[in-house]
This record gives C-alpha cells, structure tokens and sequence, in this order.
C-alpha cells in the first residue's frame, strides 16, 4: 500500500485523501506551545520517517521561528492522531486526541485518549 512507505505524499492519512492529515493544536491557554501528530521526527532536519503517527509537544520562545520538540506518544503500534486542547486555565493542560486505525472517513477503529497535566 502507497502509505506504508517513505516518500513523497507520505504526510496523507490514506491514498486517496491526500489532504487527510494527523493535523495539530495550538494551546489555547499558551501560545508557545503546540501539539502535532506527524510520522516523521520534528527534532532532525529530515526528519525520520516512524511509520505510524505520533503526538509531539513544540515549544518556542522566540514566536514561532523555532521550536523544541518532545514526544508525548512514541514506538506506537496504531496511529495517534488529531490532537486537541480545551481551553482550561495557564496552569492545567488536558490534551486529548485519537488512537487507532484510519483506513477511510467509513472505515476506522479509534479511541480518544489523553493526559491531564497541571498544579493542584
């Protein structure tokens, strides 16, 4: 199948939606924060091609030109995709997002997920 290998187009969600994507999330509470969801490292600059979606953190302090990447999800054996934050308070982060299969918009098995973060 096209999306099983490295290459061009391998950003698609399935090959017939080229426009599909892991997409991402901006932290509504900060806005040096956010969260994609991306087969390929963020940290190198060609990034390395994993296979299946990952959630990673970017933070900036310089507004956006750069970013320091962690991962939130890592050696996942089903995509983690489509990341979402609710608006909460600067001093708790709840980050939700998908974890499953994706072959069509009729054709999935996924979970929501997700980590809550934050002084009590």
């Amino acid at each position: 199948m096209e999306d099983d290998v490295p290459g061009p187009g391998r950003h698609k969600l399935y090959s017939s939606e080229q426009d599909y994507t892991g997409l991402g999330a901006v932290h509504p509470d900060n806005l040096h924060v956010i969260y994609i969801s991306t087969s390929y490292d963020p940290r190198t600059d060609e990034g390395e091609f994993s296979g299946t979606k990952e959630i990673w953190k970017g933070v900036t302090c310089d507004d956006g030109a750069t970013f320091t990447w962690e991962p939130v999800t890592a050696n996942s054996t089903q995509h983690q995709m489509r990341p979402v934050v609710p608006k909460w308070d600067v001093n708790h982060t709840a980050l939700l997002w998908l974890s499953g299969t994706y072959s069509s918009a009729q054709s999935y098995s996924q979970k929501v997920v997700g980590l809550v973060t934050g002084e009590d």
